[in-house]
Order: C-alpha cells, then sequence, then structure tokens
C-alpha cells in the first residue's frame, strides 16, 4: 500500500468520528435535538409507525380553506421537529379542497424527508403529515398511508397516499422501478427510462443531453447558449415539443423553484404549469446544467421529471413520488453509460470542429473533470512521488491540510492536469 494510501485509510475514521461530533456540536449550538422527544401538536396522534422513526400523524385543522388549514398545521406542527420543515414544493387542487406538500426537516437529530396532506372544507378538516428517513421514505411512506388509513374511523376519509408499488426490472435489466397497477415502462437504456402512468401521467428520469451553441433549430440536437435550470427546462421542453413554445402554441409558467446543493452543477427542482393546445398539465422536474470549458462552447443539461393533467396534479403527485423515488441503477451500468457518454462526445466534436491534438488533449481533461463532478470527487497528487487519489469534493481542503501538516507536499490537481 503506498504511504497516501494509507494515510487516507487512516485519516478516514478520524474524518468520520470528527463529523459525528461535529454535527451533534453543531445541533446543540443551533437549539436543535440531540435525542429528546416532542410532544405531538394539540389534537394529533400517532396514527401508524415504520422503524425507529418513520410516522404518520394525523389530527384535525381549521381554516376557511385548504390554503388557509394548511398555514394553520404547518405553524402548529413546526415545534414536533428539530426545526421548522422546509418546504420542497407545494400543489392545491383547482377547487382549493386538499394540498399535498413535499418537505424535509430534522426529526431528534435525525435528517427525514415527509409529505404533508390537507384537506378542507367549509371552515374544518383533517391533516396528515407522513414522514421517515431520508433514504427510507420512498419505500415507507406507502404503508405508512395504508396503515394510517385502516386506523382511520368508518366513514372518515383519510388523506391520499401513494399506490402500492411492485419492484419491476428494466427492459434492459440495468436497474428497478416500483410501479403500480396500470403504470408500464416505455423504454430504457442504461438505466434512464420513460415511464407512462394510466391517466396520462408521464414520467422521465436520468436523461443526460449535450447542448450545441450554435446549431440548426428543429434539428436531432438542442442547440442554445448555456443558461441556469429554469431556462434550460424551457430550451429542453421546446425541443421536445419541436417548437411549440417558440412559436407561441404552448406556453409555460414557473410555479417554484428550490435550488440544491450538486457537485454536478447548477441544480434545482423545479415545479411549473404548461398548457398545450387547450390542455393543461403540471409537473415537477429536477434539472442539472454545467458548462463544458471546450473551445466550442458545449454544455451539459440532466433532466427527470413528472406530469400529469392539472386536475390530476393533486392527487396523482403522491404515487409519482414514490415511483421516482424508488429507481435505482445498476451501479456498473451507470459508470459503463457515463463512460460511452464521454466517449461519444470526444467523437462528435470532432467530428464538427475536427480538434487537432491540443484541443483534444484540452477536451479530455474537460471530461475527466465533469466526470469528477458527476460522481463528487477531486483528485488530489503528491509532488514528490506523483501518487495520485481521489478525496471527496466536499473535505478537499481538509484533506490537503492534513497532508501537508504531516510534511507531505499534496496538492489538488489542476483541470488542465488531470489527463497526462
Amino acid at each position: 500500500m503506498t504511504r497516501l494510501f494509507a494515510i487516507l485509510t487512516c485519516a478516514a475514521t478520524l474524518a468520520t468520528a470528527q463529523s459525528d461530533i461535529s454535527d451533534r456540536l453543531s445541533r446543540a449550538i443551533r437549539g436543535e435535538s440531540t435525542g429528546a422527544p416532542h410532544a405531538l401538536p394539540a389534537g394529533f396522534s400517532i396514527a401508524a409507525k415504520s422503524g425507529d422513526v418513520g410516522q404518520a400523524i394525523a389530527g384535525p385543522v381549521s381554516g376557511v380553506n385548504s390554503r388557509a388549514a394548511f398555514q394553520a398545521m404547518l405553524r402548529q406542527v413546526s415545534p414536533y421537529f428539530d426545526h421548522a420543515p422546509g418546504l420542497q414544493a407545494a400543489f392545491a387542487d383547482p377547487k382549493n379542497m386538499q394540498i399535498q406538500a413535499l418537505f424535509k426537516a430534522s426529526y431528534q437529530g435525525t435528517p427525514v424527508r415527509g409529505l404533508m396532506i390537507v384537506t378542507a372544507q367549509n371552515g374544518s378538516g383533517t391533516g396528515a403529515i407522513l414522514f421517515d428517513r431520508e433514504n427510507l421514505f420512498a419505500k415507507s411512506v406507502g404503508a405508512l398511508s395504508k396503515q394510517m388509513a385502516a386506523a382511520a374511523p368508518k366513514g372518515t376519509p383519510a388523506p391520499a397516499g401513494p399506490a402500492q408499488l411492485t419492484r419491476t426490472p428494466l427492459p434492459d435489466g440495468s436497474g428497478f422501478i416500483g410501479l403500480p397497477p396500470g403504470w408500464r415502462v416505455l423504454d430504457s437504456y442504461k438505466g434512464a427510462l420513460d415511464v407512462a402512468g394510466p391517466d396520462q401521467q408521464s414520467m422521465s428520469l436520468g436523461i443526460a443531453h449535450q447542448v450545441f451553441r450554435q446549431g440548426r433549430p428543429g434539428g436531432a440536437l438542442i442547440v442554445g447558449p448555456y443558461r441556469p435550470p429554469w431556462p434550460a427546462w424551457q430550451l429542453f421542453v421546446d425541443f421536445a415539443n419541436r417548437g411549440a413554445l417558440s412559436r407561441g402554441e404552448m406556453s409555460m409558467r414557473l410555479l417554484e423553484q428550490s435550488p440544491e446543493q450538486s457537485p454536478a452543477g447548477q441544480a434545482e427542482w423545479l415545479a411549473y404549469e404548461a398548457s398545450i393546445r387547450g390542455a393543461k398539465r403540471k409537473g415537477l422536474a429536477y434539472v442539472i446544467t454545467k458548462p463544458f470549458n471546450d473551445d466550442i462552447g458545449t454544455w451539459f443539461l440532466y433532466t427527470s421529471f413528472i406530469g400529469a393533467p392539472a386536475e390530476r396534479w393533486a392527487q396523482d403527485l403522491p404515487t409519482m413520488w414514490a415511483i421516482w423515488k424508488s429507481w435505482s441503477i445498476n451501479p456498473s451500468v451507470f459508470r459503463e453509460r457515463m463512460d460511452a457518454a464521454l466517449r461519444s462526445m470526444r467523437e462528435t466534436t470532432q467530428i464538427i470542429q475536427d480538434m487537432n491534438r491540443s484541443r483534444s488533449h484540452a477536451f479530455d481533461n474537460a471530461n475527466y473533470g465533469w466526470d469528477e463532478c458527476i460522481r463528487g470527487v477531486t483528485m488530489i497528487e503528491d509532488i514528490e512521488s506523483h501518487e495520485r487519489a481521489e478525496v471527496d469534493t466536499n473535505h478537499v481542503d481538509w484533506w490537503l491540510e492534513q497532508f501537508n501538516r504531516r510534511g507531505y507536499n499534496v496538492r489538488k490537481v489542476p483541470l488542465a492536469d488531470l489527463v497526462p
């Protein structure tokens, strides 16, 4: 074992312990919970449980409509968590009788994801909150909803939850996804897939695009200068609908956006409404954009989205969200897919611009840099021995400090030197 990797192995244990201590200290400084239970909101009771964290709580809510009831419930239940839940997206039905919202929070020191549902009419109604650990919520939300419905008194309408999912292999064997009855995978390739529901619901996950700054619009390639997620999503929708947005035959409206940290580029969650030929649809998209440092101005666009007719959106969202979270890709297939994409990009660029050798080397470096961004790692190097290793990008400065403090001469490898 080389000295660089030996130190990385030892330091990893120290980093983990330091991270745990820092997390507990940070929570204490912020006044967050370190494990003490919180009292249930007045009138609420636990209707279902899953594991040591997951649960569904339900109770009466009041308000002139679902929006007012939701705001009141949010204030009421916030003290149940370590801090006020952060809403990711919220949607209301056209008659303002029900609101559903996805959220992130911390419960007794554990990061959780969840779903809030409020149904109100004539000043009164019911509210429910289902949540679990971030990595378990997609699997447990269906069971929690089912338990909650079974526990409700007869004649009491339980808030709608996602349908039960059946683990389904993708047609090309690259992964799995959970599907309820009536849903089907239209196509899949290397983990990316298109899914259709029985009532005009649609879903497309894991699609990576290379966008060219110049070219002929309306062709087989997406063309346009680099842009952040929302304008990039509009560009993609226009491309997918053969220019309907540009011609004014289609309109789109941003309802809500939520930035998210990603080592792969600028990432945002986008809730939107689209109208084409009199039909309105709502959707939720996760979009990442990243400029590619080459000579022709190409950039990357990653998209995953779910959509449904506007009148069905509120009732379909929990099921579509559960399907999305159940999607999994075989890691080796993902690695192969990314390698193939990078090879394809090099070939395409050489055909378009006949790059000389030095430009090709620069493009290889940029490809390698993009690959590191996707995986969230950064290359470091011992300047004396030229040994290299990859470390978590979020902690690269810490690694450099630890090595150099011990007398080694270690640097972060510049983009131009990634490929020898």
